[in-house]
């Protein structure tokens, strides 16, 4: 009964002086608008745990280059002799920051994206949105050759000293050298060669792996004519003391065509 005497006495006071009570009210709500805003900060970047599995653990290392640049990054060989020289942490990973350039959109965009080190998922205990993280056990490979004759055409130059592709090392999904310039049913040499090639390989243990590849490139007499034969496929890859073994079978577009390629050593 106190407590809703006091309320009707309050009240009636506010309501006999109402630019004290408009003052006061703002005050209070003022007040706790300002008590929520740095509760809220104190709280997300003191009170509550950063979203890593052990974040407790995690610590930031910065280079002291002793000339007062106490924020100065590790360089690689610092970072790698500290991996593999001290046992003071379960796990080292690198992170740096950098900027990317978007293009294939209308305007060029510079994204924020960052160099990090195979691992840097493993030590953070967190799994990407999309995909999964490269491993030591990925290997991705980009390969591209070509070459061209200086000369105004092929005509009395040896067939030897003129481009032809396809087969196991340069275009999967086609026979070897089956890709050139044709007279009849005679696929000839010519004066300009391209080829190019990505892989994606990974390694389920040290001996053995699995692979998948995209081919593309041809050869033709006039730079004008190319147009890249297209192959891709899945394979095999094991490390065997001889060299590499590689069977890999692949779709040739042009010839809509199914083909298994087999080698072993290195190519050159």
């Amino acid at each position: 009964m106190n407590l809703l005497r006091d309320l009707r006495y309050g009240c009636r006071l506010l309501g006999r002086n109402r630019l004290f009570a408009i003052a006061a009210v703002t005050v209070i709500a003022l007040g706790v608008g300002a008590t929520t805003a740095v509760f809220t900060v104190v709280r997300t970047v003191l009170l509550r745990p950063l979203p890593y599995a052990d974040p407790d653990g995690l610590v930031a290392l910065r280079a002291d280059s002793g000339r007062g640049l106490r924020q100065a990054m590790l360089t690689s060989q610092e970072f790698v002799a500290l991996r593999d020289r001290t046992d003071i942490f379960q796990s080292l990973a690198t992170l740096v920051g950098v900027n990317a350039n978007l293009t294939g959109v209308d305007d060029m965009e510079v994204l924020p994206a960052a160099s990090v080190t195979e691992n840097l998922f493993g030590v953070l205990g967190v799994s990407p949105l999309l995909g999964r993280p490269l491993s030591l056990r990925d290997d991705f490979q980009l390969r591209a050759e070509g070459g061209a004759v200086l000369a105004g055409s092929s005509t009395g130059i040896p067939q030897a000293l003129l481009f032809r592709t396809g087969g196991d090392t340069t275009v999967r999904g086609y026979d070897f050298q089956s890709l050139g310039p044709k007279k009849g049913n005679a696929v000839v040499g010519g004066r300009y060669y391209v080829v190019t090639s990505a892989e994606y390989t990974h390694w389920f243990s040290d001996s053995w792996g699995t692979a998948a590849f995209v081919d593309a490139g041809n050869a033709v007499e006039n730079w004008s004519d190319m147009r890249f034969a297209l192959g891709y496929g899945v394979g095999i890859r094991v490390r065997s003391p001889v060299g590499p073994f590689r069977l890999d079978v692949a779709y040739g577009r042009d010839t809509n065509q199914f083909r298994v390629h087999f080698s072993v050593g290195f190519s050159f």
